[in-house]
């Protein structure tokens, strides 16, 4: 299967030869881990596997972990990603940037962690025109601002979901966030917010998004 051969499509040219086969390795065995596991018996038909056991394709993306997929995308060859960017109405750095985002929140979740103050170390690539209105920027000590907040994070969601189901419905999401603020600013501006009123309609911010990329 092409797809486990990781130089065929990895970007060669940001990654060296050794890192991109230490990655298909760590995949690899990842992988034939959860097939092992796996009770899902089209999985486990040998007609649905190749010669060293892994399966086909659609079973492997079926089976695998957020994680697994996030490699995958992160080492993409540049006209792979782009293409896969364009389902998503984003550029290929946007997409490899929110999917690590979202990886990184899966796995907080999975450790049953708490979101609400949740604080990133690293900034994901955001739409500065569309999203600055609704987020809240902390301030640096080198006076450079950024937003590392909850906010950010719901923003990410929101881009992405509209571009495969534009009716997702947001009303238990903003219903949290505004029970949580409960018409606080500080409380907002604590969850990345700009303020305790517009910037948690997600309905309506969902809707003017995808307006914006008409």
């Amino acid at each position: 299967m092409d797809t486990l051969i990781f130089y065929k499509w990895a970007n060669r040219k940001s990654y060296t030869n050794f890192y991109i086969e230490e990655k298909q390795y760590k995949f690899k065995k990842k992988l034939k881990e959860t097939v092992n596991k796996s009770s899902l018996p089209d999985i486990r038909y040998r007609r649905n596997q190749d010669k060293d056991g892994f399966p086909t394709v659609w079973l492997a993306i079926d089976s695998l972990m957020f994680g697994g997929l996030t490699t995958m995308i992160s080492i993409m060859g540049r006209k792979n990603l782009i293409r896969l960017a364009s389902y998503f109405n984003c550029t290929g750095k946007e997409l490899v940037s929110w999917v690590r985002l979202l990886n990184f929140i899966r796995n907080r979740c999975a450790h049953g962690s708490n979101l609400i103050d949740v604080k990133l170390k690293t900034m994901p690539l955001i739409r500065q025109t569309k999203w600055q209105q609704y987020l809240y920027f902390d301030e640096e000590n080198n006076g450079e601002k950024n937003s590392k907040r909850l906010g950010v994070v719901i923003l990410v969601l929101v881009t992405l979901v509209n571009s495969v189901n534009e009716k997702y419905r947001w009303n238990e999401v903003q219903a949290n966030l505004k029970t949580i603020c409960n018409g606080r600013l500080e409380d907002a501006n604590l969850l990345g917010f700009s303020d305790a009123g517009e910037s948690l309609k997600i309905k309506k911010i969902a809707k003017d998004l995808l307006i914006d990329n008409d």
